[in-house]
């Protein structure tokens, strides 16, 4: 596996408000050596700058992290990062402890009401459509757009009643003009979802965090010339978020100017987002032990993938039990210090209302709608609770640093890239066995992932027709 990691100097603007400065990386030779990444400025200090030679600006660290996507998958977490996190676990160990509160000090000897049953009961009705594949009756997400919500219902309805009544055929008739609609939406409301998903942690940070917190943007990207990836890492200006921006504005600033060498040819590409997130991490001690609240957006293209995996429920021998009921497209983690600490954070997923204070800090409107984290499920197992917060789903998840440390490792990592290999292929090959299965994650498929508007997918209980 190739992998190398350099530590770049970037030069900064004063104002705080600034974009990300523009520089370029090589995934290949130089002194760096073969499969190495070596970075270069592309100019944009500003003519003062170039005229005195020197730069009297603010300098961060940004450390990039090349390596093959065939044999390592692109990931959430920059594994670099976290492998040097695990030596100074024991500092932040010490930090946390000694500024635990009494309230957090009196649930050690009453942890067990955090693991109470959960307010709401698992009650998603299945329909057994052969082959260990499940049919689910409901589709209960909250995808933010009206028109997004009416096309996902329809495909759904039409699946259920074909299940349900074997012998019936049913048309789907979409027009041209509603089908780029519905793509265009599904963007937007992408688009608002992260930008939301990157506010509700910002709130959630700075309600847990009394020493204040730093804001980290993290991207992984490639040149699209060959298998190379990248992932970077750099320190955002907090008044930089006043202006709403969500982790893939950040990761598209951050990307803004790089271009990445073709180490075939040397031609210089424009470097694209793979995957993005948001970091917010505590600067010292705080009452809640609170480490840090990671905000995570899936890439945009997985919207199909996760509508499917919302629809049917797979049970297969050599595939472990999988709940996307407490799943969403944006995810939040939160990470304490202790079990205990973590218990009693879940525990407060339960019922968590923002107050007005909190809300015109970070600008967002006053509402009834804004007040109330609106709690849809929750699971004791993996302490994940699923929200709805200005009309979006959020999967908030509570861990330990010990926990979040483990599920990092290269191992771990190896070992659910496996599990999702196997189930992609179990996919493919339940699709040859189950028509209506195929149908629906091919239908799915190209409404939300393909640009084409020709041979829209059909089966013989399903005919799509598209109206010109």
């Amino acid at each position: 596996m190739k992998r190398a990691a350099i530590l770049v100097a970037l030069a900064l603007a004063p104002a705080l408000g600034s974009e990300f400065p523009a520089w370029r990386t090589s995934t290949r030779g130089g002194a760096a050596g073969r499969g190495r990444a070596g970075a270069a400025f592309l100019g944009n200090a500003g003519p003062a700058c170039a005229a005195s030679g020197s730069c009297r600006k603010a300098v961060c660290g940004l450390r990039m992290q090349a390596q093959s996507a065939t044999q390592d998958p692109p990931r959430f977490r920059d594994v670099q990062q976290q492998l040097t996190g695990v030596l100074t676990r024991a500092e932040r160990h010490a930090m946390m402890i000694g500024s635990r509160s009494a309230r957090a000090a009196s649930i050690e000897t009453s942890a067990g009401t955090a693991h109470s049953p959960a307010l709401w009961q698992d009650t998603w009705a299945t329909m057994p459509v052969g082959h260990g594949v499940r049919f689910n009756k409901r589709f209960d997400e909250h995808l933010g757009q009206p028109a997004l919500q009416r096309a996902v219902d329809q495909i759904h309805q039409a699946a259920l009643t074909a299940f349900s009544q074997p012998g019936s055929c049913q048309e789907l008739v979409f027009s041209a003009e509603e089908v780029t609609q519905v793509r265009k939406v599904a963007y937007t409301s992408y688009m608002e979802g992260q930008r939301t998903m990157t506010k509700l942690g910002q709130l959630l940070a700075g309600r847990m965090m009394s020493s204040g917190y730093e804001c980290r943007s993290l991207v992984t990207g490639e040149s699209g010339a060959d298998t190379e990836e990248f992932r970077l890492s750099q320190e955002v200006p907090l008044l930089l978020l006043d202006k709403n921006l969500g982790s893939f504005d950040l990761a598209q600033q951050q990307l803004s100017g790089l271009l990445v060498e073709n180490p075939e040819g040397g031609e210089w590409r424009a470097g694209s987002i793979i995957d993005h997130s948001v970091e917010f991490e505590a600067k010292g001690a705080n009452d809640m032990a609170v480490s840090r609240v990671i905000a995570h957006a899936r890439p945009r293209a997985e919207l199909w993938r996760f509508i499917s995996d919302a629809v049917f429920d797979i049970n297969c021998a050599g595939l472990p039990v999988e709940n996307h009921h407490h799943d969403s497209m944006f995810e939040i983690k939160i990470l304490a210090e202790s079990p205990v600490q973590a218990d009693l954070l879940h525990h407060d997923m339960r019922r968590l209302i923002l107050n007005d204070g909190e809300l015109r800090k970070l600008q967002v409107p006053i509402t009834t709608e804004s007040r109330n984290v609106e709690l849809i499920s929750q699971t004791s197992d993996a302490r994940k609770s699923k929200v709805v917060w200005q009309g979006f789903d959020f999967s908030i998840q509570v861990q330990t640093l010990d926990e979040y440390y483990v599920e990092s490792e290269l191992s771990s990592m190896a070992v659910r890239a496996k599990e999702q290999a196997c189930r992609e292929h179990l996919c493919q090959e339940l699709e040859r066995r189950v028509s209506l299965f195929k149908f629906s994650r091919d239908l799915l498929h190209w409404l939300f992932a393909s640009s084409s508007m020709r041979h829209p997918p059909s089966s013989e209980r399903i005919v799509v027709k598209l109206r010109q």
